[in-house]
C-alpha cells in the first residue's frame, strides 16, 4: 500500500479492483449483439452493440453477496470504506477524462491560432482568455462522441459501472444499519423499501440497453468529463444520498401510507419516463407504428406530439422527478440530505429543457414552433 514512500489509501484499491472487475466481465460475458442508431462516422455503418450489462450487474450482485455471505468481506464493506472510495472515484473520473480529452484531436484544434476580437493571439499565449476557456469546455464537454471497439462502447461500459456501483453502495448502507442494529429482527421496513425501488431502477435500466441506444446521451452528447465523471462518481456516489439518512439511523416506524405514497408515487414516475421512452423508441424504428394502442400522430415526420409527447414537451423528466420524490420518501424524508437527489434533478431539468428547446428550434424550425403550440407544456402538464 505505499507508493513513493506515502501509504494509499486500501479504498483505492477496493474500487479499482471494483471498476476492473466490471470491466473484465464487460469484455468476457456474451450478450446479444445489435445494431444502435449512431452512426460510424469513418465507415457510415450503424455502430453494433453488445448487450450484456444486465448479465454483469447479475454476476457483480451475486460475487458481492457471496463473498459477504461467506464472512471474507463485511456486508458494510463499501458504507466503511465510503469517503476513501468517493476520493478514488474521483482521482479514477479525473484520469480516465485526462485520458480521453488527450486521445481527441487536441494538437489539431489548438495548434491554429485563436482570434479574440480583431487580434490574432497565438497558440499558449491566450492564458485564460477565450481559448483556455474553449479548452476547459471541450474537457468537460469532451471531444470524441462515441469511443467504440467492435462491440465495445465506451458509453454502455460507464453505464453499467455507474448504475452497477450505485446498486451495491445501497446494498453496502442498508447491510451496514441492519448489522449496527444487530440483525435479528430488527430489519428497517423503510431500508429495505429504499433498496427495492433503487434496485429496480438499475435492473429496469440495464433490461432496456436496447432503448438507450436511441437517447440524446447516445446520440448527441460526446464522451466528455461530464460523462465520465458523471458516471464513475456522481452517478454511483450521489444518486443513492438518501442512504445516508439510513446507515448509521435507528429504525424508523414509518406509517405504511408512507410506504404506499413512496411506492405509487415512484412508479407513477417510472410509468411516465419508461413509457415516453419506450413510445419515442417504437417512433424512430418505425414511425407508423403505435405503442400501447396508440397510434402515433407527428409533425412532419420527425416530431412525435401525441400520447406521453402530447402531455408535455419533457414527460420523461416529470417521470424522474417523481421516481427521485419517491425514493426520498423511502428514505429519512425528514432530513433535507434525502431530498438532494430530487433538488438535483430539478436544477439539472430546467435549464436542460430550455437548451433542448433552443437546440430543436434551430434543427426541426416552423416545426417545432407548431409543436410548441400542439403542446404548451415544457415539463408539467397544465403547470410548466
Amino acid at each position: 500500500f505505499c507508493a513513493g514512500g506515502k501509504m494509499i489509501d486500501p479504498s483505492f484499491y477496493l474500487l479499482a479492483g471494483l471498476y476492473l472487475y466490471i470491466l473484465a466481465l464487460y469484455v468476457v460475458v456474451p450478450g446479444p449483439v445489435v445494431q444502435g442508431y449512431v452512426e460510424d462516422q469513418a465507415t457510415g455503418h450503424k455502430l453494433r452493440y453488445r448487450l450484456n450489462g444486465l448479465r454483469v450487474y447479475i454476476i457483480v450482485m451475486i460475487t458481492y453477496c457471496a463473498l459477504a455471505y461467506l464472512q471474507i468481506i463485511p456486508w458494510g464493506l463499501l458504507y466503511e470504506h465510503r469517503w476513501g472510495c468517493i476520493s478514488a472515484a474521483n482521482i479514477i473520473g479525473l484520469v480516465a477524462s485526462v485520458v480521453f480529452f488527450v486521445r481527441g484531436d487536441t494538437k489539431k484544434k489548438y495548434t491554429s491560432k485563436i482570434t479574440i476580437g480583431n487580434k490574432d493571439t497565438p497558440p499558449g499565449t491566450e492564458g485564460f482568455g477565450i481559448g483556455a476557456l474553449k479548452i476547459l469546455d471541450d474537457f468537460y464537454l469532451g471531444l470524441e462522441d462515441n469511443p467504440h471497439w467492435g462491440v465495445f462502447d465506451g458509453k454502455m461500459f460507464l453505464y453499467l459501472i455507474g448504475g452497477t456501483v450505485l446498486n451495491l453502495n445501497v446494498l453496502s448502507f442498508v447491510a451496514h444499519q441492519y448489522e449496527v442494529m444487530g440483525g435479528g429482527m430488527t430489519i428497517d421496513h423503510s431500508s429495505i423499501l429504499y433498496l427495492f425501488l433503487f434496485s429496480f431502477f438499475v435492473v429496469e435500466y440495464l433490461f432496456h440497453e436496447h432503448v438507450h441506444l436511441y437517447t440524446w446521451d447516445f446520440v448527441g452528447e460526446k464522451l466528455g468529463a461530464k460523462l465520465i465523471w458523471g458516471c464513475l462518481v456522481f452517478f454511483p456516489m450521489f444518486y443513492p444520498v438518501g442512504a445516508w439518512t439510513i446507515a448509521d439511523h435507528p429504525i424508523r416506524h414509518h406509517h405504511n401510507y408512507m410506504h404506499a405514497l413512496a411506492i405509487i408515487t415512484f412508479f407513477t414516475g417510472w410509468i411516465l419516463s419508461r413509457g415516453a421512452n419506450l413510445q419515442k423508441y417504437y417512433f424512430k424504428i418505425d414511425p407508423r407504428s403505435s405503442f400501447l394502442g396508440i397510434q402515433p400522430r407527428s409533425i412532419g415526420g420527425r416530431i412525435l406530439c401525441s400520447g406521453y409527447w402530447g402531455l408535455s414537451r419533457h414527460i420523461n423528466y416529470l417521470g424522474d422527478l417523481l421516481m427521485s420524490i419517491g425514493l426520498a420518501l423511502a428514505a429519512d424524508y425528514s432530513d433535507i440530505i434525502a431530498w438532494l437527489y430530487t433538488i438535483y434533478y430539478v436544477v439539472l431539468f430546467v435549464p436542460r429543457e430550455r437548451a433542448d428547446d433552443k437546440r430543436c428550434h434551430a434543427k426541426y424550425k416552423k416545426d417545432w414552433e407548431q409543436y410548441r403550440k400542439m403542446v404548451p407544456f415544457r415539463i408539467v402538464p397544465y403547470v410548466y
